[in-house]
């Protein structure tokens, strides 16, 4: 009997397969101690290797988010307080290896899982993921999951190392009880282009259950009748032959239907991720994430180690090249300065902030950027921006840099300063702002985290993403126009211009630069082409007299439906 399930959609797309469940149980199954340095030796050559291992994938052509959630496993594993923790618990309690680091895995497990700050909590996983690791290497179980027909695979819950090495010729979707839309799983499952949803008593399905899985509406559909498979078969047969009309359109200019240019510039988090965007036809960068750089490093790096990155990145484009400066702080902290113990960290000293109180290592940057624009194409954008005076301040040190180098004879070519607007205080204090600099990236992520003072993060608040509410417009819509007014080039960088249906609706407000993921390109091309600027403006000014979020979602969603089938 067809029986139908709703979850949490976490990956959109439609697979159609067997159920396999995903086996991951394994605990400490060896009894008693043969000795502490015997034990001891045991623990530090399976974190050695549960290390080896991690690193060895980092070699893999991964995603910046990939290669984050693996450094910070690797990072994890290297904590002296872990080991400290596990050898103890080895010496008094003479338990073995394998006891004594389940117990202190448990441990952190328990304290992260308790944790207030949710970026902290998000990181359970992670240390479920090691936990997993080091376990097999202990307990020498080197089960490898390996198939041979299509399946959709069925978990607890799916590890960030796990899928990442997931084999898509053979796993077709994902199924878990745990997790959420802005869980590592879920990302990298998205970004992977392997259909997702989360939410599900996994407990209902059977393995061999032939089912069908909906990405975009959380729906799984068990022992369907024939009539909706081919319901299915068939929009999936629609969908994979509207991807490649889509590729071929690529080499089109991407403008609307009444010849109205939109730029499309990619978001990159490492150079890993050149070849990748200039594949999918990227002219520029309108978002390089220079803080990844740090991340893959043991110490803070010098001018010729980041000049040398960013050579790299301005050469490989034509047009231009923002490089945000670092973006530390909130989640994302180097693991080799101090940490900030702050009960609200993406309130705390991050963006220019912190630049601003690390002055030697924002003007090494600097240095290392004023001396890599051989090519002319360097803009410099400056994060989380809140006042007049830290623009101010920032722009004085870069000008500082300036002087400390033609003092030198060493020649450089000027770049264009900008900024991140992702702050209330900015956007009100816009006209004070504009003057000051050549350009504006409108950070949308962190304004709609701000506006709504719901972190993105946080599932229990998720609901306050509201990138359609009628604030949301009229707040950037009065940004655009004070920025025309004074002639200054705007572009969105966040989740809103990656995304179509919001992406036309900033067209319409009158955004014409557009920062997306590279592997976004093909859609968003495809149907900026079939639309058209006139009709969405129209849309905007309807959208401005609505009241609630999903008003205004159905009315450009609609639009857009209506260009995905033309």
């Amino acid at each position: 009997m067809q029986k139908t399930f709703k979850g949490i959609p976490t990956s959109g797309g439609i697979a159609i397969a067997k159920v396999h469940h995903l086996t991951q149980q394994l605990t400490s199954n060896q009894e008693g101690s043969i000795g502490f340095l015997y034990e001891q030796n045991r623990i530090k050559n399976a974190i050695c290797d549960a290390v080896f291992e991690i690193e060895s994938m980092l070699n893999e052509n991964l995603s910046v988010e990939a290669e984050g959630i693996l450094l910070t496993q690797v990072a994890i594993l290297k904590d002296p307080e872990l080991i400290s923790n596990i050898e103890n618990k080895i010496r008094k309690n003479r338990i073995n290896a394998a006891q004594a680091f389940e117990l202190t895995m448990n441990e952190f497990i328990e304290v992260f899982k308790n944790s207030n700050n949710h970026m902290i909590s998000e990181k359970t996983a992670d240390l479920k993921d090691i936990k997993y690791r080091v376990l097999k290497i202990l307990n020498q179980e080197n089960k490898q999951y390996e198939y041979n027909e299509e399946v959709i695979l069925v978990a607890e819950e799916l590890y960030p190392s796990e899928t990442i090495k997931l084999d898509k010729t053979f796993i077709k979707g994902i199924i878990t009880e745990k997790g959420s839309k802005t869980s590592h799983a879920a990302i990298l499952s998205k970004q992977m282009g392997i259909p997702s949803i989360s939410g599900i008593d996994i407990h209902t399905l059977k393995n061999d259950d032939l089912i069908i899985l909906d990405g975009d509406e959380g729906l799984i559909i068990v022992n369907p009748k024939d009539e909706t498979i081919r319901k299915y078969q068939s929009i999936r047969e629609n969908f994979y032959q509207l991807k490649e009309k889509m590729k071929y359109e690529l080499k089109c200019l991407t403008e609307t239907q009444d010849g109205k240019e939109i730029h499309l510039l990619s978001n990159l988090g490492s150079t890993n991720e050149i070849p990748k965007a200039l594949k999918n036809g990227a002219l520029g960068v309108g978002l390089y994430r220079s803080e990844n750089d740090y991340f893959n490093l043991d110490n803070l790096p010098k001018v010729s180690e980041l000049k040398k990155i960013y050579q790299k990145i301005l050469s490989s484009f034509k047009s231009k090249v923002i490089i945000r400066t670092l973006d530390v702080g909130g989640d994302k902290m180097l693991p080799y300065l101090e940490p900030l113990n702050e009960l609200n960290p993406f309130l705390g000293k991050r963006g220019i902030r912190f630049s601003l109180s690390n002055i030697d290592i924002f003007k090494t940057q600097i240095k290392a950027l004023l001396l890599s624009n051989e090519t002319q194409n360097l803009h410099i954008m400056l994060p989380m921006i809140s006042t007049l005076d830290e623009l101010l301040q920032a722009k004085s040190i870069i000008e500082e840099v300036k002087s400390e180098l033609k003092n030198e004879n060493i020649q450089i070519y000027e770049p264009k300063i900008g900024m991140m607007l992702e702050v209330p205080s900015a956007l009100l204090a816009i006209e004070d702002l504009l003057p000051n600099i050549d350009f504006i990236s409108i950070g949308t992520n962190d304004l709609l985290q701000y506006l709504f003072a719901a972190d993105r993060m946080n599932d229990e608040v998720s609901y306050l993403y509201q990138p359609f509410h009628p604030v949301v417009i009229k707040s950037l819509k009065y940004v655009v126009d004070k920025a025309k007014k004074y002639g200054i080039n705007i572009s969105v960088c966040g989740e809103m211009a990656s995304d179509i249906t919001t992406a036309l609706m900033l067209i319409g407000l009158g955004i014409d630069e557009l920062s997306v993921h590279s592997k976004m390109y093909p859609q968003m091309n495809y149907v900026i082409r079939r639309s058209k600027m006139k009709e969405l403006e129209s849309l905007v000014e309807k959208a401005m007299k609505l009241k609630t979020n999903q008003e205004v979602f159905e009315l450009f969603n609609q639009y857009k439906n209506e260009l995905m089938i033309s």
